[in-house]
């Protein structure tokens, strides 16, 4: 699953903007996979703006923003935005066997 966000705030994903947040899962998944490596977020920056792709509780997180905004800012909202959703997303995963109600 993705969640989506515009610099100026969360949205919903429409059929337009799944395309990106595919892209990003791809990489994300890619990159975890063939490096073994454990990154904290992956930065790409385009010609027309910039995507920081990072996971949490199993769910990978994509935020896009300008090309002008400054990438420490766009990191800082990005942690922000992950520590927030972290509780959501993990109630929506499975319950293990040895864990209670």
């Amino acid at each position: 699953a993705v969640v989506s966000t515009q610099s100026t705030g969360a949205q919903a994903v429409s059929e337009g903007e799944k395309t990106p947040g595919s892209i990003a899962t791809y990489i994300w998944k890619t990159h975890c996979h063939q490096s073994g490596e454990i990154v904290e977020y992956i930065l790409v920056e385009c010609e027309k703006g910039k995507v920081i792709v990072g996971s949490t509780a199993q769910y990978v997180l994509c935020m896009c923003a300008r090309e002008t905004v400054e990438s420490g800012i766009l990191t800082t909202k990005f942690a922000a935005l992950r520590d927030f959703l972290k509780p959501a997303l993990e109630s929506l995963l499975p319950k293990k066997k040895d864990e209670k109600s």
